[in-house]
């Protein structure tokens, strides 16, 4: 290779002329080299590589002279060294042939000095390192490219592939490196062949190609170059070579080519061969290594799964020196190294983290194992956050790329545009990340920083400025022409005005034009010596700039000095050079970083920035042209996708962003009427039974029951309703390739149209059009029409859902906006999970306090985060758990308590108890201090918990969570928590719930406020507190070891989704029949209450006795029902004003509050109005009757007065005639008085006094009156049989029907025995009443046997020996035997083994028979298993079916004398109905059962139907027996009217 300095290492070399003999002894001289035996070869390399080659000699030259002349440019070396190499470029390249060569020089010297000095200069640094096969081609292409700076030599290929492209493809490939030269310049060598360029590529194309033609032996090769020679200096070899084709031998040409390809080949090795380009591909061939195919690319599942329990009780610190040292130690490459650090790359993304806090511990730790000089060298690169992300992004699906996107986006830059990795082999540098189109913030300007040239420190100012997080420039591709942007969406107090894009390393001019149109603005930075040096390639950049929008230039590092000249300068170039100037277009100087006045200077030029943005106009169509401008940068596949998808989203986003009444109902009018279906049923929950509109009810209950109807398709009086526009859109995409992005797309959508309506709005309740805008609300949508559509709907809809819940999506448990357990369609997802271990755990507290986030931080889930009424209602999300011992972790969210938007103590109350229900832990999230009031609910609901008479968990424990502490020291909030584990165990509550000081956390703030100003009022970001995470994740691991205690000891309750399903629609399900907790603030006025209702009931049972009733009710017989309800009321009133004077004393002895005064008196009058309102039933009722018989007589008297009437007028009939008008008089009449017997009023009625009476004795177990309405069809069947029989038949399998629905909710078990001294013996099972004692006793004759026998027998064998025994047994009863054995074998230590001969005895001694173990597995066993009443130890219906007998036997006294229902007989009936409950729970309780508060209801409430239908029939026979004299005078009025209207004839003889 030509160099500029001869080839051989002697004195004679260096001795080319004169001149240059004066310069090498100069260089000799300034570094005092005359007697260095080694100064030739120290002059040889300077003068081949450049200055930089005396670092290779520092131990040979005077410290002081080596440390001046390798500082800095104005030394006396590289003046030498200047001299000696632009002597070399006329010396060389200055023969006469090329006297052109050197008249370019000499122009270009005089008019770009500048920059003919930095080339010299760089040449004078590095010597030959830059020149080529063709050095004076290669100082050419230097001069022109002022683009090329020495950092993109540096730090990039551009220069090679530059060089490369252009001696292969010819001059006009050059235009894809237009950014790198002035757009006129490039023009003026492309389009003129007397150009420099065109000139030098002629000759070296000459050269070459003539070598190339006489290899392959082509003869004639001069005219053969000087045919070829323009085309290839224009179009390259390829091209070029095709006008000589013709001209040579196929054969000959086919050599040519092969030669051709062998010497670009040689070419190309020997550019890769060139340090400086080993960067690049190097570094793409080490990432592109790692690009998985797309059937091995991380997914979805893959983000909710990694790092989940892996990083417990890990700081950042931990996880990087873990990951490095397994990197170094166990000899892993660097992409399994890369693929490692993704894992916590995911788990932070999920916690919406800021990644700079990991990425700087983890880099740290990184570069020291890099330093340590005992590692064994392998192949590596720089580390950077971008280059983490997107190794990230490219190894993840279409899906998962969209989320990290936004996951991204929260607290960290997005990537814009980045290396182009994947196609590596195409021509383009860069690609733009696609999913960039999913985050672009729309409402907000977007602000494009760049810098024309070499411009340190652009991403720092950025930082500084703005508070961004943008990364600093490492040596790596991912920072040469790449762009990120901030779109600040992370918690910004004092809304963030904009968005920030960020340049890495130098932009092009091409790149700058295609992109240009996305941006609002643009700050421009330049160096001020840049700017000196390339005036022109400011201003080609400056004219790619729009006119139209703001433009900042900031001139970087001038001295303070020189502010106001740069200034100046600047804008006079824009003048000169530009015809005109953007209005919008402002200069500012920033002094030298080094040097300035930090917080001054940047306020200043913070504010002039933001004011000029804030001029900046948001046009409503600018999210479609930006849309439109980005999908043309992105790649073609991608878009076509995005636009497919949005053809299937945006149709059903435009439907629910109408707000027509028509259009609504034709887009969910299913929903519409479920919707009306809730309201109804909340308005009969919260309706007082004795309210002035208690009437409304029946009202109520009869649109309910159409509703009903119209909801079952199963129905013949169903509506054939429409699904609706909105369900069948969303069907579409269900259907959908990748559905759940879809819906992730659509979710987004919509949630950025609900945020626009407002924090006012958001936290009140939605209207229907307003509840659309969210994902949940259209699976409940979806959910409400299952039953309305066809199989492959619902099989669609049942697949979706349970992909989007088994994905970790959260759903929807209970709907805040109408209080509704969907518990069909979760029970058909959830049996999908059946078998599947489940930890149930959930988050109780006020609202605002941080509860999703701190469950999004502790276990990676994705529950919405936002101000004000975010959660509504109850919320889950299933996390697989990566543990042995557990499958999922079912995480349950809820609505934020003590909301004053909501403003509804007993909903949160509701709340709270269900938690604590269902729940093996709760957490209870506060901010800050303990707050009391949330204590005094936590404790009444743990007492009704207590009370709840359900199955829940075994004593759930309780962990709170001092959120927000500025001191997080809990000794000193100890006192505070030793008050709450003090009043628990005062109030027996400490057996219920779980509490301990071990139970209480501090956490500080998971953000922490930071300003970009000393302005106190300045908008602030709350950045991510990096402890925070780490102290979350300290906790996660104490709350799932503590849950994991608590499902130990809670036996099978939630052994699966589908089994925690069944409970808490139990638990759901008793709250709406049977509040408990509507009237109590805490348990103290709960037991307060209690003393107040002891007192009440002793008044009322003096007072209102029987006697006194019925003496009452025979004074006001005879007064009209007005004057009856007024007599009642002031009669009442004396009582009700004697017990109010009594409870204030009482309520003044215990201290009670005036809001808890106001209760209880409220709850006294309730209970007088309940006695006031039987006893003026019954008045009414008795004066009803009254005015029947005297209708019934009035009728009578009517009817006589017209028979006479007909027969004064002297008018006569025949027999027929007679009895036909007759007959039509009496059709007239009887209506009118059987118009005082309403079948469905009577039935009201007679349901209003039968419950009013019940309720007054007990109120504990009797399910709500909107309950009670809800049987009200099947009473309206009951009253329509003509024989009791019929009736109680019908009571009994509605009942047994009813019953089998409880199935494991019939019984509650009790985990604690308070009987556990207790000795079960032969003796006390024979005396069981209820139970069934043979089965009982089997089993105890069997587990005794075995206790006493047993020496390793088989359970066979004992089973055989029984049977001899007992013959008749084995038949009919073996499988009692068989589950006996299997219970009780299964309280034994020692397993036995299956035999079939009589084992030997031996001296085992085995464990006593557990017989209550045993039986109580059974019981519970049977009720799920096990449809034979006579296997059964315990059979409800029996159970029903003796006290229904029992009632009956009462009713018909005995079938002497049939008592009427009355107050006294419903209440002995009511005190017969729990002497039986009693009853079977004394029996029951042994073995740790009892009956559910539901059975106990269901029972109640079947003896109330049933009341109510023996009291509708009294009524109406007691009115049949009014009617019944008419009817017998019937035939004489009849005869007596025949004989005075038809004459009689002559008797004949």
């Amino acid at each position: 290779m030509k160099r500029f300095f001869l080839e051989d290492n002697t004195d004679q070399s260096l001795n080319v002329s004169k001149d240059l003999e004066l310069i090498t002894n100069e260089i000799i001289k300034t570094l005092q080299l005359n007697h260095d035996e080694n100064k030739h070869k120290i002059i040889h390399d300077l003068l081949e590589n450049g200055r930089q080659s005396l670092k290779n000699y520092e131990e040979d030259i005077i410290i002081d002279i080596y440390t001046t002349q390798m500082n800095g440019y104005d030394n006396d070396l590289m003046k030498l060294l200047k001299k000696y190499f632009e002597q070399q470029w006329n010396i060389q390249y200055g023969s006469s042939n090329d006297e052109w060569f050197i008249l370019f020089l000499e122009n270009y010297k005089n008019e770009n000095h500048d920059w003919y000095e930095q080339v010299l200069t760089r040449t004078a640094e590095y010597g030959n390192k830059y020149t080529k096969k063709y050095p004076i081609l290669s100082i050419i292409l230097q001069l022109l490219f002022e683009g090329i700076d020495d950092q993109l030599l540096k730090e990039t290929n551009i220069f090679n592939n530059l060089w490369f492209t252009i001696t292969n493809n010819g001059l006009k490939s050059i235009t894809i490196y237009s950014d790198y030269i002035i757009d006129d310049l490039i023009n003026e060598q492309i389009n003129n062949k007397d150009s420099i360029l065109f000139k030098l590529l002629r000759k070296y194309y000459h050269q070459e190609l003539f070598t190339l033609l006489k290899q392959s032996n082509i003869l004639n090769g001069e005219d053969l170059c000087d045919l070829a020679l323009d085309h290839l200096t224009e179009y390259g070899w390829k091209i070029g070579l095709q006008s000589i084709q013709k001209k040579t031998t196929p054969r000959h040409f086919r050599i040519l080519l092969e030669k051709l390809e062998l010497f670009l080949q040689q070419q190309q090795n020997e550019i890769t061969t060139k340090s400086d380009i080993i960067l690049k591909q190097d570094e793409t061939s080490i990432i592109s290594s790692f690009i998985y195919t797309k059937s091995n690319q991380y997914q979805f599942k893959n983000l909710l799964q990694y790092g989940e329990f892996q990083y417990l009780n890990q700081t950042f610190k931990d996880i990087s020196e873990k990951l490095v040292d397994t990197f170094n130690n166990q000899q892993r490459t660097f992409p399994e190294f890369v693929q490692d650090c993704l894992t916590p790359i995911m788990f932070l993304l999920k916690r919406q983290q800021n990644l700079n806090d990991f990425f700087r511990q983890l880099k740290f730790t990184y570069e020291k194992m890099q330093q340590n000089p005992n590692n064994q060298p392998r192949q590596t690169t720089n580390i950077s956050l971008r280059m983490l992300i997107h190794s990230l992004l490219m190894n993840s699906d279409r899906f998962l790329r969209r989320i990290l996107m936004l996951l991204l986006s929260k607290q960290n830059f997005v990537p814009f545009i980045s290396p182009n990795i994947r196609h590596s082999n195409e021509n383009e540098e860069y690609e733009f990340m696609f999913d960039i189109i999913h985050v672009w913030n729309y409402t907000r300007p977007t602000i494009l920083s760049f810098g024309i040239g070499p411009c340190q420190g652009k991403s720092t100012l950025l930082n500084v400025l703005f508070g961004t997080r943008f990364e600093e420039s490492v040596k790596s591709i991912y920072f040469q022409q790449t762009i990120d942007i901030d779109f600040v969406y992370y918690c910004y107090h004092g809304e963030s005005t904009l968005n920030i894009a960020d340049t890495h390393g130098q932009l092009g001019k091409t790149l700058l034009r295609k992109i240009q149109s996305l941006f609002d603005g643009f700050l421009i930075q330049i160096d001020k010596t840049y700017l000196d040096q390339h005036p022109k390639i400011f201003i080609e950049y400056i004219k790619i700039m729009p006119q139209d929008k703001f433009q900042m230039i900031i001139v970087r590092d001038t001295s303070k000095e020189n502010i106001q000249e740069y200034s100046l300068k600047t804008e006079n170039l824009l003048k000169q050079s530009l015809l005109s100037l953007s209005e919008k277009l402002r200069v500012y100087t920033l002094e030298n970083i080094s040097n300035w006045d930090a917080l001054r200077v940047i306020k200043e030029l913070r504010e002039q920035i933001l004011a000029k943005i804030n001029e900046i106009p948001i046009n409503a169509n600018r999210k479609d042209k930006i849309l439109s401008d980005l999908q043309n940068l992105l790649e073609k596949d991608c878009v076509e996708d995005f636009k497919n998808r949005n053809k299937i989203i945006q149709p059903l986003k435009q439907l629910l962003l109408q707000t027509n009444q028509l259009q609504t109902d034709q887009n969910f009018p299913l929903y519409l009427r479920f919707k009306q279906l809730c309201k109804l049923q909340h308005k009969l929950q919260v309706l007082d039974f004795y309210d002035l509109d208690g009437g409304n009810m029946f009202e109520i209950n009869a649109k309910l029951y159409k509703l009903e109807c119209e909801l079952d398709p199963n129905t013949k009086r169903s509506s054939s309703i429409k699904c609706g526009y909105v369900f069948d859109s969303f069907i579409e995409i269900l259907k959908s390739e990748n559905m759940l992005m879809s819906l992730d797309l659509l979710a987004s959508e919509l949630k950025s149209e609900l945020l626009n309506l407002g924090g006012d709005k958001l936290a009140g309740n939605l209207a229907v059009e307003h509840t659309f805008l969210s994902l949940e609300a259209l699976w409940r949508n979806s959910i409400v029409c299952y039953n309305h559509t066809t199989n492959d709907k619902q099989n669609l809809l049942e697949k979706s859902y349970y992909d989007f819940i088994a994905a970790g999506f959260p759903f929807e448990i209970i709907d805040g906006d109408t209080f509704h357990f969907q518990y069909q369609f979760l029970k058909n997802i959830f049996n999908k999970f059946a078998s599947k271990r489940i930890l149930v755990i959930s988050i109780i507290g006020p609202q605002n306090s941080g509860k999703s986030l701190l469950l999004n931080y502790m276990f990676g889930t994705l529950f919405d985060v936002r101000e004000g009424r975010c959660t509504r209602g109850i919320y889950g999300s299933l996390v697989k758990s990566n543990r042995s011992d557990l499958d999922y972790i079912l995480l349950i969210d809820t609505e934020g308590l003590l909301s004053i938007e909501k403003n509804d103590e007993e909903y949160d109350r509701d709340l709270v108890l269900f938690c604590l229900a269902v729940s093996h832990l709760v957490i209870v999230n506060v901010i800050g201090e303990i707050n009391g009031t949330l204590i005094d609910m936590l404790m009444l609901c743990s007492y009704a918990l207590k009370r709840i008479g359900v199955n829940t968990t075994n004593q759930p424990i309780v962990h709170f969570v001092l959120n927000q502490m500025t001191d997080p020291n809990l000794q000193n909030h100890s006192a505070a928590i030793q008050k709450i584990i003090h009043d628990l165990k005062e109030n027996t509550l400490a057996e219920v719930i779980d509490i301990s000081s071990e139970t209480f956390h501090a956490l500080l703030s998971a953000f922490r406020p930071e300003r970009v100003s000393t302005d106190t009022k300045s908008p602030y970001f709350l950045r991510p507190e990096p402890n925070f995470i780490e102290c979350t994740q300290q906790l996660c691991e104490k709350i799932i070891e503590s849950a994991k205690s608590s499902y130990e000891r809670s036996d099978d309750m939630f052994s699966d989704p589908s089994q925690w399903l069944r409970t808490a629609v139990s638990i759901f399900d008793t709250l709406q029949k049977i509040p408990y907790l509507r009237y109590f603030k805490n348990i103290y006025e709960l037991q307060q209450a209690k003393k107040i209702r002891s007192a009440t009931f002793e008044f009322i049972s003096i007072t209102f006795t029987p006697t006194y009733r019925e003496n009452l009710i025979k004074e006001i017989s005879e007064l009209t029902e007005r004057e009856i309800q007024e007599y009642f009321q002031v009669k009442f009133d004396m009582h009700w004003d004697y017990l109010y004077n009594m409870l204030q004393g009482i309520t003044k002895h215990l201290i009670a509050s005036e809001r808890f005064r106001d209760i209880c008196r409220r709850l006294s009058v309730q209970q007088v109005k309940e006695i006031c309102y039987v006893w003026c039933t019954a008045a009414i009722q008795a004066h009803d009757q009254k005015q029947i018989q005297k209708q019934i007589r009035d009728c009578s008297a009517d009817l006589l007065n017209l028979l006479n009437d007909i027969i004064k007028r002297g008018k006569t009939m025949t027999k027929e005639k007679a009895t036909q008008e007759f007959e039509t008089m009496w059709s007239k009449t009887l209506p009118s008085i059987k118009n005082n017997f309403n079948p469905e009023e009577q039935l009201k009625q007679a349901l209003i006094f039968v419950y009013s009476s019940y309720h007054a004795f007990k109120n504990i177990c009797l399910p709500t009156v909107a309950y009670i309405h809800n049987r009200l069809p099947c009473i309206i069947e009951l009253s329509q049989k003509q024989d009791v029989k019929d009736t109680i038949d019908l009571v009994q399998s509605e009942s047994v029907r009813s019953a089998s629905a409880l199935q494991q909710d019939i019984l509650k078990l009790s985990w604690k025995n308070p009987y556990t001294d207790i000795k079960y013996t032969f003796a006390t099972i024979q005396n069981l009443k209820h139970l069934n004692r043979n089965i009982l006793i089997q089993i105890y004759e069997v587990g005794i046997n075995n206790q006493e026998n047993y020496s390793k027998t088989t359970d066979q064998y004992v089973l055989d020996e029984h049977f001899q025994n007992n013959p008749s047994q084995r038949s009919s009863e073996s499988n009692i035997y068989l589950r006996s054995w299997r219970y009780a074998k299964g309280c034994m230590k020692d397993p036995i083994d299956y035999v079939k001969q009589k084992p030997t005895v031996t001296d085992s001694t085995p464990l006593p028979f557990d017989f209550i173990d045993a039986a109580r597995q059974i019981i519970c066993e049977d009720i799920l298993t096990q449809s034979d009443e006579k296997l059964k130890i315990l059979y409800i219906p029996n159970i029903f079916d003796r006290i229904l007998n029992e009632t009956v036997t009462i009713i018909n006294g005995n079938n002497k004398i049939h008592r009427p229902i009355e107050t006294d007989l419903i209440q002995k009936i009511l005190y017969l109905t729990n002497e039986f409950i009693h009853e079977i729970n004394l029996e029951l309780i042994v073995f740790k059962l009892s009956l559910s508060k539901q059975t106990i209801s269901h029972i109640h409430t079947f003896i109330l139907i049933i009341l109510t239908i023996f009291y509708y029939d009294e009524q109406k026979s007691h009115f049949d027996q009014l009617l019944q004299p008419l009817y017998q005078e019937k035939s004489s009025l009849l005869t007596d009217f025949i004989r005075m209207v038809v004459p009689q004839l002559p008797k004949t003889s």
